[in-house]
This record gives C-alpha cells, structure tokens and sequence, in this order.
C-alpha cells in the first residue's frame, strides 16, 4: 500500500489482485464542517461520528435510481460479514420525495408485500445542498465511497454492484481492515 500526502491533498492507492483502486484527490476531508440531517428523529451523522468508526460505506442514492436501491441489499449482505458504519446520503431535490419513498416501503413492508430493498431508513442521512457528493466528488449514481476515520478514501465503486464489483467491495474492506489492525497494533506498542 502506498500513502503519499501532499499539503492537504491526499492520493491513496490500494493495490488489490491486479487492479488499483484510487481515490480522487479532495481539498477538504468528508464531514469537515457538515452535519447530514437524519431520516430519523433529527439524528445527525458528522465528522465526530466518522471518527468513531473504523470504516464508513458511503452509498449516494436517490428513491428515482434504481440501481441505488438495489446496491443497499448488496452493502447490508457484506456489511453482515464485515463491520462498517452504512451511510446511505440522499441527494434527491427536495428531501420530501425520499420521505414518500420511505412511507411506501413501510406500507410494503406492513402488507406484507414482495419488497427486494431492505429497511434502510436507519442509515438513511440526507446530503443537503448536495455538500458531502461535491466533496467526495461523487459524479454519478449510485456511487459508494469507503473512508477511514480519518475521511481519507480507500476506494470506490459506482454503478450497480456486479458479482465482480461486489468482490472489489469486499477486498478493499479487508484492506481497510488490515491497514486498521496494524495501526491499532502499532498504537499499543507505542503505548508500551
């Protein structure tokens, strides 16, 4: 793995199984001065809570993107294997459109309907102004960005998770989790 800062630009590169995963590079770190407003009782994910987490899964989604729906069953079934802190940031228009979509799935949810996405309003967070997709320089979706606790990127993944983008996914979690491991390691050696 090869780290190389310059100023307060960061270039990250993970070399996994053949291919390189890279980050773009970004003036400000994620959350730096942002709160996203939760779906749920006024709950606020910020950088303080970034930091509290080893790896945050950023997926940018809006209730009109279907492939944005679809990805959330993939993340939950690798996030069952691997733990990361899920934020998935709404960037519809107007906030109000992902509430109706919210209602319409607990209704499925409630009937018993077929419904293939999962209950996510949990982890549901709404980027507002679209401020977090600029500064991760989000230009499609869906778009799934994976960051350390300190914001730094250790990859990303747009579109649709394929069978193969699914295993991307979860190699650049286990790098991420080896890089932690270490550093935790080499803490508590300091320490001593």
């Amino acid at each position: 793995m090869i780290f190389i800062k310059k100023s307060s630009w960061v270039l990250n590169f993970l070399f996994l199984g053949g291919f390189v995963l890279s980050s773009s590079f970004a003036s400000a770190k994620p959350f730096e001065g942002l709160s996203l407003p939760s779906f749920n009782d006024g709950e606020v994910f910020d950088s303080a809570k970034l930091a509290a987490q080893d790896i945050t899964v950023v997926q940018f989604w809006a209730d009109w993107c279907g492939a944005c729906k679809k990805n959330i069953k993939d993340i939950y079934a690798v996030q069952s294997d691997v733990p990361f802190k899920f934020v998935a940031a709404n960037v519809n228009e107007d906030k109000s459109s992902a509430d109706k979509f919210f209602v319409k799935q607990e209704a499925k949810r409630k009937a018993k309907k077929k419904t293939t996405i999962p209950a996510f309003k949990k982890d549901a967070y709404y980027d507002t102004n679209k401020k977090l997709k600029d500064q991760l320089k989000a230009k499609t979706l869906p778009t799934i960005v994976v960051l350390d606790k300190d914001g730094t990127e250790l990859g990303r993944l747009t579109k649709r998770l394929t069978t193969t983008k699914i295993k991307e996914f979860r190699a650049i979690l286990a790098k991420a989790q080896t890089v932690r491991a270490v550093e935790k390691e080499g803490a508590k050696n300091a320490s001593h």
